[in-house]
């Protein structure tokens, strides 16, 4: 076929010309829009299931996050985020302590502690005993053996620069990931005393049901919900020293 326009050849298959775009003899173009006619599809009516009705969902009582953790489950997610950020924080030039991290630890959501400013400087300024690794001989001479846990319990602020004993049972201890801190919880002479805090080492051979001796700075009385659905009080200790060795006294 030839355009009738331009003369060029082109396949009578196509209906314009490849060069000037002419329609082909054969083809009617019409611009008219009345000349399209609409084509409509008619789609069948939805209709519900017999007895389907809508539900709205029930809304979902919202969870403490800390609530719906133990302790134990805390500790173990608390710890090694405190020791990222001081380490981060040492590597961009800020000045973080011993004390820095105790301090964020005992003001944690669920157990809502206090560190007084005398005790922050009190660790500042002995961060080698925490931890103590000179034997408990050598921490004789600095721990005060006058005052008890109860002492404590009564007027905490009292002695939140003294260096404490105490022996009880080990009701939890969780180690991080990485060993460089413990978590450790105490039970001191009976069900109604305890002590809670970290140790910042590994401590190795010293399961729950064992019976310890601790030396301790005491931070504050706190208090936190129990797996048993009750509240137990608590001191929270920086712990110094530990030993599970009761033959040689203390």
């Amino acid at each position: 076929m030839f355009c009738r326009k331009c003369g060029q050849q082109f396949d009578n298959s196509l209906s314009f010309c490849p060069a000037c775009h002419e329609p082909a003899a054969n083809v009617t173009v019409s611009n008219s829009v009345s000349d399209v006619t609409p084509q409509f599809v008619q789609q069948p009516p939805v209709y519900a299931q017999p007895g389907a009705f809508y539900q709205p969902p029930i809304p979902q009582a919202k969870k403490s996050f800390f609530k719906s953790l133990n302790i134990k489950k805390i500790a173990i997610i608390a710890i090694p985020i405190i020791l990222l950020l001081i380490v981060i924080v040492s590597i961009l030039g800020g000045e973080v302590t011993i004390a820095d991290y105790y301090d964020d630890l005992v003001s944690l959501e669920q157990y809502g502690g206090y560190m007084s400013a005398e005790t922050y400087e009190f660790i500042s300024n002995n961060e080698y005993l925490f931890p103590h690794y000179g034997g408990r001989e050598n921490l004789s001479s600095i721990t005060d053996w006058t005052i008890t846990v109860d002492d404590i319990f009564k007027n905490v602020a009292k002695y939140d620069t003294s260096i404490v004993f105490a022996d009880g049972e080990v009701v939890e201890i969780v180690e991080s990931e990485d060993g460089t801190s413990t978590y450790i919880h105490i039970a001191v002479g009976n069900e109604f005393k305890h002590l809670v805090g970290v140790y910042l080492k590994d401590m190795p051979g010293i399961y729950e049901g064992d019976r310890i001796m601790v030396y301790f700075l005491p931070i504050d009385v706190v208090r936190f919900d129990n797996i048993g659905g009750g509240t137990t009080v608590a001191i929270y200790a920086a712990f110094c020293y530990y030993d599970d060795n009761f033959s040689g006294g203390i």
